[in-house]
Formats: C-alpha cells, sequence, structure tokens
C-alpha cells in the first residue's frame, strides 16, 4: 500500500492482493515509526460510504465494499479509481484510491 498527503489530498494505491484481501474483510494497517511517536494508516472496506478520518495518531480509511468490488471487476484502466470527497475542518478533501496495475513483470 502506498499512502500519498498532499493539502487537501489523500491518495491510496493498493496492490491487487491487498485489494482481494480488503474486498475479503481483511484490514491493511501501516505505520512509521517517528521520534516522539508514530503515525499509522488503516484501510478498511465497510457497508458504508467511502471516506477517512484522523483518530489520534492512525488515518483510518474506509471503502465501500459494494465499490471496491465494483472497482476490481472492471477492466484495468489507469483512470479507474475511487473518489470520494471529504468534508475537513477548513475544506474538502479529495479522498483518491487505486489499485495498481503493475504486475511486477519487468518489461523489455
Amino acid at each position: 500500500m502506498n499512502l500519498r498527503l498532499a493539502t487537501n489530498e489523500v491518495r491510496v494505491r493498493l496492490e491487487r492482493a491487498e485489494a482481494e484481501r480488503l474486498a475479503g474483510g481483511e484490514e491493511i494497517r501501516q505505520m512509521l515509526p517517528l521520534p516522539g511517536g508514530h503515525f499509522s494508516w488503516a484501510v478498511v472496506s465497510t457497508e458504508a460510504e467511502t471516506g477517512a478520518a484522523l483518530h489520534g495518531r492512525e488515518l483510518r480509511i474506509s471503502l465501500s465494499r459494494e465499490k471496491l468490488q465494483a472497482l476490481m471487476s472492471e477492466p484495468a484502466s489507469k483512470d479507474s479509481g475511487l473518489r470520494a470527497e471529504i468534508a475537513g475542518d477548513r475544506a474538502l478533501i479529495s479522498l483518491i484510491v487505486e489499485i495498481d496495475l503493475f504486475d511486477g513483470k519487468k518489461r523489455r
């Protein structure tokens, strides 16, 4: 899983295997140890809408299970992904979730 944070944007890129685990109900979690503590992020699939919220030092991203399964059944495309707007404290935050098309094989 790759997490990218920018002003008013959260972007998550999942490997295909991670997306399959999420669709099966598993939670994907990572942590970055920092001086004075850590920052972690988790992605879960739920029956609720896609969204994100900060809980202490953890960014928790919820994906609609229905939309995740629909995305996984689409033909691979660099333009496909889940997009949602989240009301932040001062502005709308764009949440973008993509499934990596790279299969790990080297091309010649």
